[in-house]
């Protein structure tokens, strides 16, 4: 225990307030300081704790001693991080003084004195939260409630007589803690699983919980919670120093985890304390989100830099996810542990015998797997076990015992050149891919307990691979296990909801066996070539062919080969480019080659898309995709039957839109989280950029549209909206307003100019924050030039865009407009002044040089 003395010096209790508070704010900046990169979360929390132990202990003795009080009547306790000594800058104090009196007077004399020593912690600067109880309230509490319990679980005693604390610990011992914890164990368990799935059920969220996350430090807390409770290691009573690294060690020294694993545990540990320090840092508060500015101020504080194409908080980040997968292996080894030494010998009734030494036990449902005799001697005899025990998990619909992770997390050295190069080794993993619906969830077994990462190379290469990015909400490695955990999802009857997830549940079912095999491999494999600097599609191929080789897997070459160089197509026609042009679903038909190939490519866009993010995927862009495919599929089918096909015309059927008897017709259909807009009028120069610039000062967003010019001049332009800044469904009152404002727009020929500069001025605070960048790209079409828009979002964008191509006297025919989560991608569909599409180099560059100049300098 290190000395209060050595910590704070002797308070001058004879000073005011304002001078005492100041002196511990003082005091306590010079322990943080040099927090900016050189001290270790450990011992920063070792060094607060020893602070705030020295100051509330004078406290107590001072407000004790000032009222005549004996130094023995009541106990202050730290309870959470400051019992635990883990101490973050940001942290809560939390005590509770237990007291013990039957009489009135002394009581009240008690509560008196707490209420002095509160006051004054308070009045110098400690933020205190606090408790009283008698030892008797203290257990039955307990008793009653499992939060107070794990509370009881770490505390510490902070003041007070020792002697008298530890008969109340004893009592607490005996009656709550000394009973069976198999309940507790079990409940504790139970809220660490519901705090996954509310925190996203992964360790490598984009912008994840450093707290209260997957592998967080709650998960850390659980395990030395459910260690204590079961007994394992005794605790030291009063020791200053974290909680959590005395158990780790205690656990390796009597052999329970190995000394390697132990150190492995407290660096990441220390990591994440060290992280979350300079987080409460930055923000002059307690915070837990690692939110993408958060993540940019911690990574430049704890001293990381951009290197080549990675940002520092990149860099930061894949460090962080490492750190965090250790600490979470490292738990569920220990927990694994627990659970194999609590474990009954299995009924022989419900026993099935397997080969290689493995059995069903069929007390549970699913059936675990278990080994007779020593799994890790087994493994160790004959490595390949470690892969027959998932084949055979995936065989029985089965799970693995406690007792056979363990063996494998403890046996992940034997994975060596030798094992990841073994033919043997292949076949059984090979035969992993043969069942359906179950292939997913023992690849994130395997994953989980760190086998995938070390028999796959090209795995662990992009293994807390991070991009910083609002489109994917995990890691490349969790995204490609959650991409392929959707796809089989497909496999399994029930409601799909939207008819375009019917569509590609319909078509999923149309696969033999032998091509969902193949769209299972190109799902796991589709981003294998991130993080290497290069355009991961072609590298992603290059990587495939290498582990393919390895694999012996020559059947599922081209085929995955090809998706995966292929995988960003479909939906890059799909809501960039217009599916009404035949030159559109030809040009795709080609690059696809054969309804096969178009089927799995389709099912790979949707499985990629809908694990990004909860947002990526929409109803609208499944409609699209349906589209494509369906009009692909009959581009397909005609080119099968007719080699002559030289050109493809789409037999577009009419679209049943009456034209108004007016210039102007305007419609709105309701949807649950936008509105439809149909507006059909007359076609004029600078009609798209009329429409576009009525709806910002309606404050309309436009999410996505669909702009077409007629051959008898007509323009038909469909708009998907919703309200800037609320992000929802026009009322009707809206829609009534966007009517009339259009109306006069388009009709009365109303300037937009003045209106849509006070407009800049109302949403200039409102601008979407994103770090997309102006680009500008052309593409030629049989009959039209196309010119590609990506640049961050703001109101009256569109207005700006379609004026300046009018400026410039294009005509445009048609657009595709769509809002994206960092910026936007619009497409637009032109001709010359004359009619002509765009040839000339020259004239271009003149056109990028004007949008950008206007995108960079427009102030929207």
């Amino acid at each position: 225990m290190i000395p209060a003395s050595t910590i704070v010096a002797p308070l001058d209790f004879s000073q005011p307030v304002s001078v005492l508070k100041q002196w511990v704010s003082e005091r306590r900046s010079s322990v943080i300081g040099g927090l900016h990169g050189s001290w270790p979360g450990l011992a920063l929390g070792e060094k607060l704790t020893g602070f705030y132990d020295g100051i509330i202990d004078q406290v107590w003795r001072e407000s004790v001693r000032s009222v005549g009080m004996e130094e023995n009547r009541f106990c202050v306790l730290g309870l959470g991080s400051y019992g635990r000594v883990e101490m973050n800058t940001g942290s809560d104090i939390d005590l509770t003084f237990l007291y013990e009196s039957d009489r009135y007077e002394e009581r009240q004399a008690v509560r008196q004195v707490v209420q002095r020593i509160v006051r004054t912690l308070w009045d110098i600067g400690l933020e205190i939260g606090h408790t009283m109880r008698t030892p008797e309230e203290a257990i039955s509490m307990c008793m009653r409630d499992c939060d107070i319990r794990t509370s009881y679980l770490e505390a510490r005693q902070v003041a007070g007589d020792s002697t008298w604390w530890m008969r109340v610990r004893e009592a607490l011992e005996k009656r709550v803690f000394g009973v069976e914890p198999t309940e507790f164990i079990a409940i504790q368990l139970e809220r660490m699983a519901k705090r996954h799935e509310g925190y996203g059920g992964s360790q490598r969220m984009a912008e994840p919980n450093i707290k209260e996350g997957p592998g967080g430090l709650r998960d850390v807390h659980t395990v030395l919670w459910i260690v204590r409770s079961a007994d394992i290691v005794e605790d030291e009573v009063g020791a200053r120093e974290s909680r959590t690294a005395a158990v780790f060690r205690k656990l390796a020294g009597g052999g329970f985890l190995s000394q390697a694993r132990c150190d492995e545990m407290l660096g990441s540990l220390d990591y994440l304390l060290h992280v979350r320090n300079q987080m409460h840092m930055e923000a002059k508060r307690k915070s837990d989100v690692l939110n993408y500015p958060v993540q940019a101020a911690v990574a430049s504080r704890m001293g990381y830099r951009d290197e080549y194409e990675d940002r520092a908080a990149e860099l930061f980040m894949r460090d962080y996810f490492v750190h965090v997968k250790r600490l979470a292996a490292g738990c569920r080894l220990i927990l694994h542990k627990i659970e194999s030494r609590a474990q009954t010998a299995a009924d022989p009734t419900a026993v099935t015998k397997l080969r290689d030494g493995f059995y069903l036990d069929g007390r549970t449902e699913p059936p675990t797997l278990r080994f007779e005799g020593d799994l890790s001697q087994a493994f160790l005899a004959r490595p390949t076990l470690m892969l027959c025990a998932f084949r055979t998990v995936i065989e029985h619909s089965a799970v693995l015992g406690a007792e056979v992770e363990v063996a494998i997390q403890e046996g992940l050295y034997l994975i060596d050149d030798e094992f990841v190069n073994s033919p043997e080794n292949a076949h059984v993993f090979l035969d992993l891919w043969k069942y359906e619906g179950r292939v997913s969830s023992v690849l994130w077994s395997m994953y989980e307990l760190g086998v995938l990462e070390r028999y796959l190379p090209e795995f662990a290469f992009i293994g807390a691979h991070y991009h910083r990015n609002i489109y994917h909400r995990y890691t490349t490695d969790e995204h490609l296990l959650i991409a392929l955990k959707h796809l089989e999802a497909l496999f399994y009857p029930g409601e799909s909801g939207s008819d375009s997830l019917r569509h590609i549940k319909t078509v999923y079912d149309e696969l033999s066996l032998f091509e969902k095999r193949h769209l299972f491999w190109a799902v796991f494999l589709h981003d294998i070539g991130k993080s290497r600097g290069v355009d991961h599609c072609l590298e992603g191929v290059r990587v495939a062919e290498e582990l393919f080789d390895r694999l012996h897997n020559q059947e599922d070459r081209p085929t995955v080969l090809f998706l995966i160089a292929n995988h960003l197509k479909m939906e890059q026609v799909a809501f960039r480019r217009n599916l009404k042009d035949p030159d559109t679903i030809q040009s795709f038909g080609e690059l696809v080659g054969d309804r096969r190939r178009l089927r799995m490519l389709y099912l790979l866009t949707y499985a990629d898309m809908s694990a990004a993010n909860a947002h990526v995927w929409t109803e609208w862009k499944g409609i699209l995709l349906k589209e494509l495919f369906l009009k692909t599929d009959t581009f397909l089918r005609r080119a099968r039957t007719d080699s002559a096909v030289q050109s493809f015309d789409w037999e577009e059927a009419p679209r049943q839109v009456p034209i108004p008897e007016s210039t102007l017709s305007v419609s709105f259909n309701d949807l649950p989280d936008f509105t439809e807009v149909l507006v059909v009028t007359t076609d004029r120069p600078y009609r798209l950029s009329q429409i576009c610039g009525a709806m910002a000062l309606s404050d309309v967003s436009i999410l996505e549209a669909f702009v077409e010019t007629r051959s008898d001049g007509w323009i038909v332009d469909q708009f998907r909206v919703v309200t800037f800044p609320e992000h929802r469904a026009l009322s009707g009152p809206e829609k009534d307003a966007l009517r009339e404002r259009l109306e006069r727009v388009l009709q009365a020929g109303q300037d937009l100019t003045e209106d849509m500069r006070r407009l800049r001025l109302r949403w200039k605070r409102h601008r979407v924050s994103s770090e997309a960048e102006d680009e500008i790209h052309f593409d030629d079409n049989r009959c039209f030039t196309i010119i590609d828009v990506f640049t961050r979002d703001r109101i009256g964008l569109l207005f700006l865009i379609t004026r300046t191509l009018s400026d410039l006297g294009l005509d445009i025919h048609a657009a595709k407009i769509g809002t994206r989560l960092d910026g936007v991608a619009d497409c637009f569909y032109v001709l010359g002044p004359r009619g002509e599409k765009i040839t000339s180099r020259t004239t271009k560059e003149t056109i990028r040089q004007k949008l950008l100049l206007v995108l960079s300098g427009n102030g929207l």
